[in-house]
């Protein structure tokens, strides 16, 4: 059985997709992650789990963890820095696909999560003041 030309660019397209969405989500959890535990360590709350436990639950259920917090609670840091970073990584990497890598944005993942916890990180901050 022979795979015509059309079906493994789908295929190459769809797989490219997949990377797109898995990158977002785990760049998106560890800048939740990241956010929250410099966040409750700031405001001097105290600390409940072990930072390898909070990781194992933080990282992939952070769209949970961004409901709620939403819900309940409001805006906090966390939630800017997870949502900015998931955006951002989603566009940086169709852009890449977009442009067939012309532009070469494969460390996209590090440079949205770090963007995404500087502003995470300055909204904190702006956040203590208003506590």
């Amino acid at each position: 059985m022979r795979i015509d030309r059309d079906s493994m660019a789908f295929l190459r397209n769809l797989g490219e997709a997949v990377k797109i969405g898995v990158t977002a989500y785990i760049t998106g959890g560890i800048a939740y992650w990241v956010t929250a535990e410099i966040f409750i360590r700031y405001i001097g709350k105290e600390i409940t789990f072990s930072p390898l436990v909070s990781a194992l639950l933080a990282v992939p259920f952070w769209p949970m963890h961004v409901y709620g917090d939403l819900k309940w609670f409001g805006v906090l840091p966390q939630d800017v820095a997870a949502l900015l970073v998931t955006i951002f990584t989603i566009i940086l990497f169709i852009l890449d696909f977009v442009t067939r890598g012309k532009y070469r944005t494969r460390p996209v993942a590090l440079i949205t999560l770090a963007v995404g916890l500087i502003l995470g990180i300055i909204y904190a901050l702006a956040c203590i003041g208003n506590l």
